[in-house]
């Protein structure tokens, strides 16, 4: 009797233990960088596209986030809609203020499918989604992470007119149509004389790259040396292209 009740207990534990351990998966971010849409910005027309560079505070802060979810099982679909959605090549997260889900690719390429439930505060409380994410624009064959200043100079034709240009200032970041990093660094800003179309003179300020205080990646995002032709192309990258 004994025996037969050690066996039981046995399978009991064996099944337990085997049903924890099914439920428990650990997840790890990709490193690559991701894109964040919200929803309810673009419903307004806003295009409020964000991007977590991989390394950056931003990325760690969800990695952590990611690491110590709970609770999350597997789906075949996924079915809400999402507040915000996290996305990579690899990865993707959807949340709402009552359902997270995530989806990712393994390296046998097998379609993952996670959901859980979550309550609307712990949507407040993720700091990666707000301000700490770098907004960055399409401009050409790159996307820039940074800030431009406004300036206006006086065009003296026939009807004089103040004409409004800007130019970039401070720390930037660009990326290449893969979203990997090609540059970053503080543009310089002089100011110069130009001889308008009107016949006068004006001062107009522009942004230079002292390649000093920048760094360029190659596509394995290696340190390289830049050739004079992306240098101009991010020199002459404007808010209007």
């Amino acid at each position: 009797m004994k025996t037969y009740q050690l066996t039981l207990f046995l399978i009991c534990l064996y099944f337990l233990t085997s049903c924890k351990k099914d439920e428990y998966i650990q997840l790890k971010l990709p490193k690559e960088n991701l894109e964040i849409h919200s929803f309810g910005l673009e419903q307004m027309g806003r295009k409020e596209n964000k991007i977590i560079l991989k390394n950056s505070k931003s990325y760690k802060e969800l990695e952590k986030y990611i690491s110590e979810l709970d609770s999350l099982k597997t789906t075949e679909s996924i079915n809400f809609q999402p507040k915000y959605t996290i996305v990579s090549d690899s990865f993707k997260l959807s949340l709402n203020n009552e359902k997270l889900g995530i989806e990712y690719l393994t390296k046998e390429k097998k379609h993952i499918k996670l959901i859980k439930d979550i309550h609307y505060e712990e949507v407040f409380s993720l700091n990666f989604l707000g301000s700490e994410a770098n907004e960055y624009k399409k401009y050409g064959d790159f996307y820039g992470i940074g800030r431009f200043k406004k300036d206006t100079y006086l065009f003296c034709g026939l009807a004089p007119d103040s004409v409004k240009y800007w130019y970039k200032k401070g720390d930037w970041k660009f990326l290449n149509k893969e979203k990997q990093l090609v540059a970053e660094g503080t543009f310089d800003v002089f100011t110069d004389t130009i001889k308008g179309h009107g016949g006068c003179f004006y001062p107009y300020k522009y942004s230079k790259i002292d390649t000093k205080k920048w760094k360029f990646y190659n596509g394995e995002q290696e340190l390289t040396t830049p050739s004079l032709s992306l240098i101009y192309q991010l020199e002459k990258l404007k808010i209007t292209d």
